[in-house]
């Protein structure tokens, strides 16, 4: 009998789908398909709303990942959990995964520093973001955005890192993967379909 395992963490570029009504849902997974993996957060809808928007997203996307919320992420078997600051710790995420979901979900965590990346490997996460790279209007005053030195320095903690923030070319995407980057993880431009098949195509030749 195979044991039973979490899917594999996809490489590449990830599209965020970040404060989306749900009459947009659907114009955005029309241009999102490009990307190896989608992750959902802060949408701005009724509760009934977001129900339909998981069920939606867990029938399309590649590989699916829930910021914060266990309940939707549990609801719609996702393939993974990013833990924040608005969500249970990692340990008590990593506990609900293995006794709620038979280990069959990833554990990640939202880290801004290496000591963050860390923490997050030490306390059982499977993989990190690390944000934010370069300057993006949500980190605006109040992180300062890292650069590719700092990601290549977090990247060899051993832990696979997400790159994100400001992440707007194809050629960023190649400095992030050159950093060590697992992957890398893009919110604007998740709703342009010519620049995200760029952005693959960019990280497969990097």
């Amino acid at each position: 009998m195979q044991p039973v395992v979490a899917k594999p963490l996809p490489s590449g570029v990830w599209a965020i789908a970040s404060h989306l009504e749900a009459e947009s849902l659907p114009s955005w997974m029309a241009t999102a398909y490009a990307a190896s993996a989608w992750t959902f957060r802060l949408p701005m809808a009724r509760l009934d709303q977001v129900s339909d928007m998981l069920q939606k997203l867990r029938a399309e996307a590649p590989w699916l990942a829930i910021h914060a919320d266990w309940d939707w992420a549990k609801a719609c078997h996702a393939d993974a959990i990013i833990a924040g600051s608005r969500s249970r710790s990692l340990t008590d995420l990593r506990r609900a995964i293995q006794t709620q979901c038979a280990g069959l979900m990833r554990l990640g965590h939202a880290a801004h520093s290496q000591d963050e990346v860390q923490t997050a490997m030490g306390d059982g996460a499977d993989f990190a973001f690390f944000s934010p790279i370069w300057a993006t209007p949500s980190k605006a005053g109040i992180l300062s955005p890292h650069g590719c030195e700092p990601l290549q320095r977090a990247s060899k903690i051993g832990i696979p890192l997400i790159a994100l923030g400001g992440i707007q070319t194809p050629l960023q995407v190649a400095e992030c993967r050159a950093a060590g980057a697992h992957g890398v993880a893009v919110l604007r431009a998740a709703t342009d379909v010519v620049l995200l098949r760029e952005m693959q195509a960019a990280w497969r030749q990097a």
